[in-house]
């Protein structure tokens, strides 16, 4: 149960594993004489497993001081510091591409600034920028405050190497000196192949020679550009950016007693005062980073994005898409969709039940352009400045109740790039819990179920987030899918599949039930539906038909204030539902939350699974145990022996695939 590489060392791996007996090729009890496996060393690509490689075995390091830069001497293994560094691509004032500029990202500084000279190369106008005064404080309690420039930047940006490079404009402060020479520590020859033959780093920048700080790139915007941190051996760490992957951290070597500590003499923790007047910054706990609002977590983020961006426009409510704000640059996606695009279409071509499922899979996209539900983008708006994203879709039929449904697959991605539902926030759950309501509906004489029609439908989506909803789909169905043939759409409402729609219903809603003026004039009818509502499931209790049928009319009202229309009522009193036209109504029998409602009869009702299988395992069993939807818990009596006697298998300790015994099929069959 040991790490491999903490046990094992290359040069005397074959002589350990000659003393265990082990086969040197593939590590089992065999002799290597005889040994059939065949491996490919990832190192120099010989027959051998990489970790007896003796190509690149662990090099001596070599203990090396620089200058401007104090020695410490103490008494245990040396430890290279490798500082974040590395060559970014800007966007000059003039708008020509300059490359190769030297950044030292530094989360100690809690700004970030510019050399002035660089400032001056790329035609950036410091006459016009806004004067400051910045307050440095550095080591040794040494400490000083020079005039500065606000100037902005735009840096270029991408997810991944293999992306096109995207600017944005960052906020930096002038300074007439950054660092003094930035050191790097040595990686061996072993780290710097396995770095650069990691798939997604196959333009990984090493820093291999000490440079002095064009651009320093504070804490201001440090989360901004750091996506991810990984930790590779050795303490070496590879800090993914959206400026490109970073190779920095702490390294462990073996062979000196001294260390080295690297520290610049310009490289300082600023405090940026832009008015020295002003006391309560100078002296207050802000001015030295410390704050009285802690960072919020997801949840509160997106809650915070919802109230500040729901509009109502006439009865619709208009909402955006939570997008993280620090998320990475996302793919255009089209050539995914094209892909399964074509596979979408062989599978409705192949299905012989029904024969015309492509013609409904079509008539389901053209009753949604009539219904304004997407909209087709005429060829003159598909070139845009806003961010463009493709969803694939597929078919979902289900030949019980011969119904087709359209499902949009928000989390496709291309390998190394983030999805859709990657960038956005989820958002807090606002549904009730299923066992509270289903009690709430136990307790009352007369119970009324119903549903929002096209619920997600019923919401607006932003103008600015619909280019992030495109699909393609086809002009002509007995054309083949070619770029004429080919037509691109978006939804100008909330789809279904991506992950914040829940939440974009639930809070719309919730907004609705307690701003709606409609709403605020039956508060108690209002507050009875936010506690009862489960997505589009909505519970109402009476004690009488007149207040049944109060009820209905009124919550009818205030989501037709909303835009929405409210359908299926079902209820365990036939007269409550007397004054609703039957186009409102729905059969008997209906399943609410997940359970077999017998209205007329006013019984709830439970199927328990068939016991058909053969050769019965435990994972089969867990299957029929789970499959029971009981959220009250009603049938635990009934089930309370099937579980003991899962319980008692654990004591066989088998594995999950394997047939229990003879006896213990026979028991469980009873």
């Amino acid at each position: 149960k040991h790490v491999v590489p903490k046990i094992l060392n290359r040069r005397s791996t074959p002589k350990k594993l000659a003393i265990l007996k082990k086969c040197i090729w593939c590590f089992k009890d065999a002799n290597h004489n005889i040994c059939l496996a065949k491996y490919k060393c990832k190192l120099c690509d010989g027959t051998h497993k990489d970790i007896v490689c003796k190509k690149f075995a662990i090099e001596k390091e070599k203990s090396e001081t620089v200058q401007q830069h104090s020695l410490a001497t103490q008494s245990q293994a040396q430890r290279d510091i490798l500082l974040m560094t590395r060559q970014i691509t800007v966007l000059a004032g003039n708008g020509k591409v300059i490359r190769g500029i030297k950044a030292f990202i530094d989360p100690g500084s809690s700004r970030s600034f510019i050399k002035k000279e660089l400032a001056s190369k790329l035609a950036i106008d410091l006459k016009e920028a806004p004067e400051i005064t910045i307050n440095a404080q550095g080591m040794f309690n040494h400490a000083t405050s020079f005039a500065s420039k606000s100037v902005q930047l735009k840096l270029g940006l991408r997810g991944n190497w293999r992306q096109k490079l995207e600017f944005k404009e960052f906020r930096f402060c002038t300074a007439e000196k950054i660092t003094g020479k930035i050191a790097t520590a040595k990686l061996t020859d072993r780290e710097i192949h396995l770095l650069r033959k990691r798939p997604k780093h196959e333009k990984i920048n090493i820093p291999t020679e000490n440079y002095e700080a064009e651009i320093l790139i504070g804490m201001d915007h440090f989360w901004e550009l750091v996506t991810n941190i990984e930790h590779l051996p050795r303490g070496i760490c590879l800090v993914e950016t959206l400026l490109g992957p970073i190779v920095c951290g702490k390294i462990n070597t073996k062979n000196a007693n001294a260390i080295n500590c690297y520290g610049s003499e310009n490289v300082l923790t600023y405090g940026l005062f832009e008015n020295l007047t002003d006391q309560q910054k100078l002296y207050g706990l802000e001015g030295i980073g410390i704050t009285d609002s802690p960072t919020e977590n997801e949840d509160e983020s997106a809650q915070n994005l919802f109230d500040k961006t729901i509009t109502k426009n006439g009865n619709s409510y208009c909402v955006r898409l939570p997008r993280r704000p620090n998320a990475p640059p996302l793919p255009t996606n089209k050539n995914l969709c094209l892909s399964r695009l074509n596979s979408t279409l062989r599978k409705l071509k192949s299905i012989e039940d029904p024969p015309n499922l492509l013609e409904m899979y079509d008539k389901t996209f053209t009753d949604q352009l009539n219904e304004k539900i997407i909209e087709e983008i005429p060829e003159d708006e598909q070139e845009t400045e806003n961010l463009c994203h493709f969803i694939p879709h597929q078919a979902v039929y289900r030949q019980d109740k011969k119904k087709l449904r359209i499902v949009f697959d928000c989390s496709a991605h291309i390998k190394g790039h983030p999805s859709l539902n990657d960038t956005l926030y989820r958002g807090p759950v606002l549904l009730p819990k299923v066992a509270a309501v289903l009690l709430r509906w136990r307790q009352a004489k007369i119970v009324i179920a119903c549903d929002i029609k096209a619920a997600f439908l019923m919401l607006e989506l932003h103008k600015e987030d619909r280019d992030l909803t495109r699909f393609l789909w086809l002009r002509d169905l007995n054309k083949p899918p070619t770029q004429a043939n080919i037509k691109i759409l978006r939804f100008r409402r909330v789809l279904f599949g991506a992950v914040s729609s829940p939440f974009l219903l639930g809070a719309t809603v919730i907004h609705h039930l307690r701003n709606s003026a409609i709403a605020k004039k039956y508060p108690s009818i209002a507050k009875e539906v936010e506690n009862s509502i489960y997505m589009d499931n909505i519970l109402l209790t009476a004690n009488s038909e007149e207040e049944g049928k109060n009820k209905i009319n009124i919550i009818r009202e205030i989501f037709l204030d909303a835009n929405m229309e409210l359908r299926e009522f079902l209820a365990n009193n036939e007269s409550v539902l007397s004054e609703l036209e039957e186009t409102a109504k729905i059969a008997p029998h209906k399943k609410f939350l997940g359970i077999s409602w017998n209205n007329g009869e006013d019984k709830i009702k439970f199927s328990f699974p068939k016991a058909n299988a053969v050769d019965w395992t435990m994972r089969k069993i867990l299957r029929v145990l789970n499959s029971i939807f009981d959220p009250l818990g009603l049938l635990y009596p009934a089930s309370l022996k099937a579980r003991i006697f899962f319980q008692s298998l654990w004591e066989l300790k088998l594995k999950w695939d394997t047939p229990l015994p003879e006896e213990k099929q026979l028991e469980w069959m009873q």
